[in-house]
Parts: C-alpha cells; structure tokens; sequence
C-alpha cells in the first residue's frame, strides 16, 4: 500500500494524472483482500459456496450420484457472535461529573439527549448488527458519517472491500479515506437510451470530499454534472473535524470470525455429501448369481414368479450389498465438528458436554470461556470506533451549538445475551447474604441491571414492613395487648 507521504505528494501535485495513479495503485492493491472478503461475505449468504462449484461425476454415459450439501457452519459461527455480544443492544451513558451550572440545569443533561437523539435517528442498535455482520465476515465492518439534506448528522454502514483507510505512519492516525464504488449514468441521445458503468472515488480528508470517476484504464477526473450525476460543487466540505470514515476492526489481524476454519467447513460438506452419494449411488441391493446365467427371460420369470431355480448345488443367488464403514464416517464427522467449533472459539450448544441435564450454570461459564474472551475483544474493537464516531458527531455539534463535549466521557455497556441460571445466582445470595456488603452482592447478579434503583426498591419494601409482635412484646402495652388476649 503506498505510504502516508508518497499519497501527500501525489495529491500535491494536483493534476488528473497524479490522482489516477494514486487511485490505481491503491484500487490494485486492495484488490485481492476485496475478493476475499466479498467471497467470504457471499459464503455467510450461502453464495459460492466450494461444495457448489464442484463438477459432476460421470462414468461412461451414467452420471453417478453428486450431492453438494453445504452445512451452515459460517452462520453459526457469525450469529453466535452477534446474538451473545449485541443481542441486547449497547446503552450509553455519560460519566461525566453531575450537578448544576449556573443557571441550575443538569450538566450531564444536553449531551444526555444529544446521544440519545443520534441514537434514534440513526437507529444505532439496529445499525451495530449489520456492523457487527461485516466485521465477523471480511474482519472490519467500516461506517461513514454525513450531513443530510436537513442538516443532521447520519450514520451509514458502507462495505468494507469499498474501504480504503490510510494512516499515519508515525501516529497511526487516520489521514485519509476513500470509497470506490461502481455507478451506472443513464442518458438519451438521437432518441437512444445508453448507459455507461465507471467507477467512482470518494476522497476525503480532514476538511473536504472530493469526488473523481474513472473515464476508464484507471483515467480519473473530478466529477461534474457533465461527466456524471454528482454535486455541482466539487469538492464539497464534510463539516467534521477529521475523516468521517470509521473502521470497526473484528481484531488487531482485521480477520474473520471463519477465515481460520474455512477448510475445516469444507471438509466437513465434502464427507456429508459423498455419505449421500454412497446412499444413493447403492441405494439398490444387487443380485449375484452364481453356477447360473440370468437373461432377459429369466430375469422376466423372476419378476413375475417372484421364485428361482437354480437347478444344482453349485448354483446360488444372494443379495450383493456394499459395506460402509460407519464408525469411521461418524468419528470423522465428530473430529471436523468439534475442531470447526473449536478454532472458531464459538460453542456447540447440541454437545451432551453443555446442553446435559447434569451441567450446571458455572461449569457453562468456563465452557463458554472462549466465546466470551472472543466478544471481549470485539466490544474492545467496537468501543474504541464507537467513541471515533462520538467525537466527529460532537465536532459538529460544538460549530452548531457552541458547546463542547467529548466522547472520553462516555461508557458503552454491553451485556451478554444468555439464558442465566437462576438457581445459581439464588444460592449465592442465600450463601453470601450478611456476608459481603448488600451493594457488592446486586452488583454480582446479571438480572440486576441498576444496583442503585434496586437497593432503593429493597429499602421502600422494607420501610413498608412492619414487624407487629416485636415493639408490642418490648412494651407495656404490648403485655397489656398481650393479657387482654
């Protein structure tokens, strides 16, 4: 990839020229890790699939059996990821100090609701699924911030083999963006409808984006309404204060949940399909006959009789079966199961080892020991762009409003999506009530979302109890009451 310094130079020199080259160099050079991750986002669809493509088998003028079976190990291994980390959607909250300004209005309060309304607007929970989708596929899922025609500030998740970031070599700052897309212009000329496909390049850096399309052999100029459908200005400011492209890296390697365990699934649909061949291609026992010739008009009379004579000793007639060999099939089914779930850090939930009657909820824990070490280093990932994108939302919003806020006062909280053992959680309550402090004791319960509202439900439940036998029995009237009865 061309370094931070030879892009600047090229984009110095300002000319169509210098442009086209950079574009070239830097379109050539993503090209193969786009492919990839293009295939491997078509595999989680089921698309292109390696057991798809393989040829038909034919023997002489007989095709034999070919069954491509795909076994949808890629969905597992993406969905359990997601579904466990974002299935209940990440809540932020503001940590920065509380109490009044001047005027007696909460200080947390403007950036409260201006999250809150970014938030809404770009239906942000919704939009961490399909973020989350991209980085368990291609290994980062990439999004772009904008100013819509009303002037608010959205959000779009674009794909990430469209994605070029480059950094700085010494600060590893971002320094510049670019999306390259394919476009189609439609137009009439002499009464004729005609269309031309070009690419596309949107080039932004920390002030402006500029837009380019290719006349074709990676010949780029700056888009104009003559040369395609495009903004009359070019290019345009984007408002934010640095790159509004953001990268949600799966990992610091940026690859896929599956990409370790592609040959594995493989494997695994090569060994089910060629199973169902060998059901299929001898699905039909065949007759041996021996001492004996079986014609066309024996085997007539055997079809209609049902019976066989074969006339001596020496003539037979059995069934000829093939064997399959069963036990090698199935322990090689459990070996390329097992280590597709493993190497993929995700959890067979059908293994006897998890789902059993006799596995309680802490042993569950350490089962899930990789998955979770797996969805702690994607909220990492996560947090770390989310907070990114804060801070270019909160850079607009200090030019609007002339007030400053800063994403390093923000948390995100994600809370695992999986079924809790109650009774568990029961007997730890039972065990270390009076033990440890009330407070610490909430704080350890999953169900228990808010330790303060509900140490204040505790208190007003018992402010409502009231022990009648004990103040009576510690008091005159109270033996008094206790006589009259």
């Amino acid at each position: 990839m061309l370094t931070t310094q030879q892009v600047t130079d090229l984009i110095k020199a300002g000319s169509n020229a210098s442009y086209s080259l950079m574009f070239e160099q830097l379109i050539i050079e993503n090209e193969p890790r786009a492919k990839q991750m293009k295939l491997m986002f078509d595999n989680y669809k089921g698309e292109k699939l390696k057991i798809k493509q393989r040829p038909d088998r034919q023997l002489k003028s007989v095709y034999k059996a070919n069954n491509k079976i795909p076994n949808d190990y890629r969905g597992i291994i993406i969905d359990e990821a997601i579904d466990y980390t974002f299935g209940k959607p990440v809540t932020v909250s503001v940590t920065t100090e509380t109490g009044k300004d001047e005027e007696g209005n909460d200080v947390a309060q403007p950036v409260t609701e201006a999250v809150n309304v970014f938030r809404m607007l770009n239906s942000l929970p919704d939009l961490d699924i399909t973020t989350a989708l991209y980085q368990g596929c291609c290994g980062y899922g990439a999004r772009l911030l904008y100013i819509d025609k009303e002037s608010k500030v959205r959000v779009a998740n674009r794909m990430p083999w469209e994605v070029i970031i480059i950094y700085n070599a010494s600060t590893n700052e971002v320094e510049y963006g670019m999306l390259y897309y394919e476009m189609t212009k439609v137009w009439s000329e002499n009464g004729l409808v005609k269309e031309r496909t070009f690419t596309r390049v949107e080039w932004y850096d920390e002030v402006n984006v500029t837009f380019f399309v290719d006349n074709g052999d990676f010949k780029f100029v700056k888009d104009t309404p003559e040369v395609a459908l495009t903004e009359s200005n070019n290019p345009l400011p984007h408002n934010f204060d640095g790159v509004p492209l953001v990268k949600y890296k799966n990992n610091d390697v940026e690859k896929g949940d599956f990409e370790k365990v592609v040959d594995l699934i493989d494997g695994y649909d090569v060994l089910i399909s060629d199973n169902q061949n060998e059901l299929e291609d001898y699905r039909n026992a065949y007759l041996k006959f021996k001492g004996m010739k079986a014609d066309k008009e024996f085997m007539k009379e055997l079809r209609e009789t049902g019976a066989i004579n074969c006339g001596d000793e020496k003539s037979d007639v059995e069934w000829l079966v093939k064997e399959l060999n069963d036990t090698f099939t199935e322990n090689q089914k459990k070996s390329l199961n097992s280590n597709i779930y493993k190497f993929s850090k995700r959890v067979d939930f059908d293994d006897e080892k998890f789902s059993g009657a006799e596995q309680s909820g802490e042993s569950r824990k350490w089962k899930i020991f990789a998955l979770e070490m797996d969805a702690s280093m994607k909220e990492r990932k996560f947090t770390a762009a989310d907070r990114e994108m804060y801070r270019l939302f909160f850079s607009v919003e200090k030019k609007r409003k002339n007030k400053e806020y800063s994403s390093l006062d923000l948390q995100f909280t994600y809370v695992r999506n999986l079924p809790l053992d109650l009774d568990y959680y029961a007997g730890v309550m039972r065990t270390l009530y009076g033990v440890v402090p009330t407070k610490i004791l909430y704080s350890l319960m999953p169900f228990i979302e808010n330790v303060n509202e509900a140490l204040d439900l505790k208190k007003e439940e018992d402010n409502e109890f009231i022990d009648l036998d004990e103040p009576f029995l510690n008091s005159d009237d109270g033996a008094m009451y206790q006589d009259n009865l």
